[in-house]
């Protein structure tokens, strides 16, 4: 079991710095598992997806990421061509919740 944020600091910081800045484009797999994020409808996530980076897998399982969550990042992946596997497990989500992403994302 890895815990690369949760070092004291606020775990959902990092994920906006990794996900916003500079020279995130050469991304090709990000493990954000167990990490405790919650973006408090934050959504530097889908919007980074949305741009379609060369990224190819995202893990965000067993975190906290809502229903709100899912949505957004199934619209975002209507845009995203890359992105070939995307963990979401034991979040915060409800059946219908991930039944909508997964709708959203293969429309």
């Amino acid at each position: 079991m890895t815990r690369s944020l949760n070092e004291g600091i606020t775990p959902y910081t990092p994920v906006k710095r990794l996900f916003g800045g500079i020279g995130n484009g050469a991304l090709l797999s990000v493990n954000l598992s167990r990490n405790g994020i919650k973006t408090n409808g934050d959504r530097c996530i889908p919007d980074f997806l949305s741009t379609n980076p060369p990224l190819e897998r995202l893990y965000l399982a067993h975190n906290q990421l809502t229903d709100d969550d899912a949505l957004h990042i199934g619209l975002a992946l209507l845009s995203n061509t890359n992105l070939r596997i995307l963990k979401l497990q034991d979040n915060a989500l409800t059946q219908g919740g991930g039944g909508v992403m997964y709708l959203h994302s293969v429309l």
